[in-house]
């Protein structure tokens, strides 16, 4: 790709959720790898977020701000514009999407099934979802999905747009990290957990408790928690105490921060990774969660809730349950005779991984089709 080619990737915040952030990071060091002049404009400092908790006055502040308000330097983003904007779906001011499309016009990426997400937050707050949506999808030059179920979730929406449906990859890992995993030769082996979930948040639909359902179900296994603390976890799902081990959960170990350096170690050193487990909670079906990217690319073994578009077929890697409310049950012997098993070593998940979901191959077709919209 020519250098001729330039892209200005709009955020509305700066302060985006960690996984998020770091994708976004990536996708612009890519994109400037291929030879894209690409740059980032971030609207707001910081992100005010708006939830069912904040009392009304809050939520007509937030509105009022997203609807009518952006940093001061704009001229910056509008000035020389680009061959392309590139958004990620978010609740923008409501002159953005206008301003965008009649300066060089943008690629949309939609992540994820806003509205069901918003379903129990505030009316005002769901109207005014409402409005950015049709607003942003109907201006949008083409539009990017992670999996077929959004596409086909937001059909009616996009109508005869062209679009694309484009996993998530893997990230591109340190050169030492590489090495250790190389050196690891039977995924059966492990000095930390046996069952490792990332959760830097606490959405339902993640399924945090059946994470701990299972830790209680399997006492024979280790099992390690990172991204939240021990009193949020607690808080979150209603007990009294905030000690696991006081409501029973005892062979289970919370990081509730870790850095990349840490995050890998904590990979490193565990078996299976758990990814989303309650997807049922937000009436969908598909997902390719980035932190189930990162175990691959560290080379874990995976148990999963839901359909991957990048996962088919029969993966000695992979175990996939229900995504139903008792999965955790019903699943519960195939769940253990899973980890019980000598799983592939992590060498050879990391290699499928990267010879299949490897960041290079997806942010080229990500540009080659957003660049062809324009041509």
């Amino acid at each position: 790709m020519h250098a001729k080619h330039s892209v200005v990737y709009v955020t509305k915040s700066d302060q985006m959720l960690q996984g998020v952030e770091n994708k976004v990071k990536r996708q612009l060091n890519e994109w400037r790898d291929l030879g894209i002049n690409a740059k980032r404009y971030t609207l707001f400092a910081y992100q005010n977020r708006a939830t069912v908790d904040k009392p009304r006055w809050e939520i007509l502040k937030y509105i009022y701000r997203h609807l009518f308000i952006g940093r001061s330097n704009i001229g910056f983003l509008l000035s020389s514009p680009p061959s392309f904007y590139y958004l990620r779906y978010e609740l923008y001011p409501v002159w953005l999407p206008f301003v965008l499309a009649s300066k060089a016009g943008y690629i949309l990426e939609v992540n994820s099934a806003d509205e069901e997400e918003l379903k129990d937050h505030r009316f005002l707050l769901k109207i005014f979802n409402k409005i950015n949506r049709v607003v942003l999808l109907s201006l949008a030059k083409a539009i990017i999905f992670p999996t077929h179920e959004l596409a086909r979730k937001n059909q009616e929406s996009i109508r005869n747009k062209k679009y694309l449906v484009l996993p998530n990859s893997i990230p591109k890992l340190e050169p030492c990290i590489q090495d250790k995993i190389s050196k690891l030769s039977v995924g059966s082996h492990a000095t930390m957990s046996d069952f490792v979930f990332v959760s830097g948040t606490l959405f339902p639909w993640h399924g945090i408790d059946k994470y701990l359902q299972l830790s209680q179900l399997l006492p024979e296994f280790s099992f390690t928690l990172i991204g939240c603390s021990e009193s949020e976890i607690c808080n979150f799902l209603g007990f009294s105490d905030d000690s696991l081990k006081l409501n029973g959960f005892t062979n289970i170990t919370i990081i509730p921060f870790a850095d990349r350096e840490l995050l890998s170690n904590c990979l490193l050193n565990a078996r299976i990774g758990v990814g989303t487990l309650a997807l049922y909670r937000k009436s969908m079906t598909e997902a390719c969660p980035l932190k189930v990217r990162d175990y691959l690319a560290h080379g874990l073994s995976i148990l999963i809730a839901y359909s991957d578009p990048d996962l088919y077929g029969e993966l000695p890697f992979v175990h996939q349950i229900a995504n139903q409310p008792d999965s955790i049950l019903k699943s519960l012997e195939t769940i253990r005779d899973f980890a019980s098993t000598s799983l592939p070593a992590k060498s050879q998940v990391s290699d499928y991984a990267k010879r299949f979901m490897s960041l290079r191959s997806r942010e080229q077709k990500r540009l080659e089709f957003s660049l062809n919209q324009f041509s």
